[in-house]
């Protein structure tokens, strides 16, 4: 399973690469031609993961996702280890939306907010320069259909489908009256009349 996600080179290695295996296909980590992508997606989590010691460019990265369950939005926090200070990496959010931003080399943590996306969209991106991401965020908007003013579902779908499933209910349970009227209170109810 870890070698089908690309990881099989890790697997072979040792067991520091096996334990990044293991992290990268559980939390959909996933090395790209643009970088690295945490494809968690927000409407099948909860909760508060913390990634540490995450391997990327011979790079130590941290990570904190945290997702608020009702409204599927919450934040990722990021940074680097201290020692890798001479090293530049770039990150974005979601789909690019917000600047590009650089790793401080001071191990400070650079915060992006989650919004659902609909399709869902890796949650942060991580790369070596910073032409890779302007590259990525030119593709997902021409080629996902995708734009910066994306990011929310709409409300207008999420009431059409209420007010479906409201007309479902209330039409079973006419249906349903209709049946038992029709059983109960009509004239020839197909009881047996010798039995009163």
């Amino acid at each position: 399973m870890l070698s089908n996600g690309g990881c099989g080179e890790l697997t072979a290695a040792s067991r520091g690469l096996f334990y990044q295996a293991v992290i990268r296909s559980f939390t959909a980590l996933i090395e790209t031609v643009h970088g690295m992508e945490l494809a968690l997606n927000p409407h099948s989590m909860e909760g508060y993961v913390t990634l540490r010691g995450v391997h990327f460019n011979d790079i130590q990265i941290n990570m904190v996702v945290a997702v608020n369950t009702p409204t599927h939005n919450g934040y990722v926090k990021v940074s680097k280890d201290k020692v890798y200070s001479e090293t530049s990496l770039y990150v974005c959010d979601q789909i690019c939306s917000s600047e590009i931003t650089s790793l401080p080399n001071d191990g400070r943590e650079v915060l992006f907010q989650i919004h659902p996306t609909n399709p869902a969209t890796p949650l942060l991106y991580i790369a070596s320069s910073r032409e890779q991401l302007i590259t990525l965020r030119q593709l997902i908007e021409d080629h996902h259909g995708l734009d910066l003013h994306s990011l929310e579902e709409h409300p207008i779908s999420a009431f059409v489908l209420l007010l479906l499933f409201s007309f479902v209910i209330v039409l079973f349970h006419a249906l349903l009256f209709h049946m038992i009227y029709k059983e109960f209170c009509s004239a020839d109810r197909g009881f047996n009349k010798s039995a009163r």
